[in-house]
């Protein structure tokens, strides 16, 4: 079992195929994953998602994925990868929960 966490509806892009056409600028709040990462461990739900709009940009992500590996809970980020450079050793650093890094591919060009 899964849990998704919409960490953001922010987006740095503008694709026109995407689904999430709104764009906010609210970002979930960390505050609520000590209750929900109890919650899931009670359910037997090991997992976490965070996504977006882009959850990289969520300015305490990674607080939040530490939030939720201190409960047991491993987790993975759908991103599309644009800030991964400047991101790679939070990343990295995370191996032991961050199981993946799924990137979305927005278009069979380059441009």
């Amino acid at each position: 079992m899964l849990i998704g966490i919409e960490a953001t509806g922010h987006c740095d892009l503008r694709c026109r195929h995407c689904l999430r056409q709104e764009r906010r600028e609210a970002y979930f709040d960390p505050a609520l994953l000590e209750r929900l990462s109890a919650e899931a461990a009670r359910l037997h739900c090991t997992h976490f998602v965070f996504t977006g709009g882009e959850p990289t940009l969520h300015p305490r992500l990674f607080e939040m994925i530490d939030a939720v590996a201190a409960h047991g809970h491993v987790a993975h980020i759908v991103t599309h990868g644009l800030r991964y450079p400047d991101l790679r050793e939070a990343i990295q650093s995370r191996r032991d929960t961050l199981t993946n890094l799924v990137l979305s591919i927005e278009g069979a060009r380059a441009q």
